[in-house]
């Protein structure tokens, strides 16, 4: 977690934020001979896909500066993009979340061929494999002769054991 040196008294000052895009704009010319200029918008993507803002020589994650904007306080917990778009930093694509919520919510894993989060093909029995992680364990959902029962039963699972599924 970033150092919290910016208030939101400050970010105000600095910049313009649209909850509605999740964009901020700079409010006033900063910078060496005022290279950044007012109406500019703000933000670089990281290689992980987030938007880093630079005020006042530091650097913040963008949305964690979107929550200090609109509610006055810093965030004290994770932040979870609800649409797993990391660089989506809309106030209403964000919420607070714990760690192992924030990382239940995210996207199938990059080799995952069957596109759905925890079904995958199990080559040995012919079958499909069900499975979920459980506060940093995988749990066994079971095999199905079937795709759409596989993902029946990882999409129950969700719900039963994934807390921000409920809400």
């Amino acid at each position: 977690m970033e150092n919290k040196w910016i208030t939101q008294s400050a970010l105000v000052k600095a910049t313009h934020y649209d909850p509605d895009t999740g964009i901020f704009v700079r409010r006033v010319n900063t910078g060496r001979h005022d290279r950044h200029k007012a109406g500019e918008v703000m933000g670089t993507k990281t290689i992980k896909g987030y938007i880093m803002v630079g005020i006042v020589s530091r650097r913040y994650m963008a949305h964690r500066l979107a929550w200090l904007y609109v509610h006055g306080e810093w965030p004290d917990q994770d932040l979870d993009h609800i649409n797993r778009d990391k660089s989506d930093n809309r106030i209403a694509n964000l919420r607070p979340a714990t760690r192992l919520q924030n990382m239940q919510n995210v996207e199938k894993h990059k080799h995952n061929i069957s596109g759905i989060k925890g079904v995958c093909w199990h080559s040995q029995r012919n079958k499909w494999r069900a499975q979920i992680n459980v506060m940093y364990k995988q749990k066994y959902l079971g095999l199905f002769d079937n795709f759409d029962a596989a993902v029946k039963a990882r999409a129950a699972a969700e719900i039963l054991y994934h807390s921000h599924r409920a809400q």
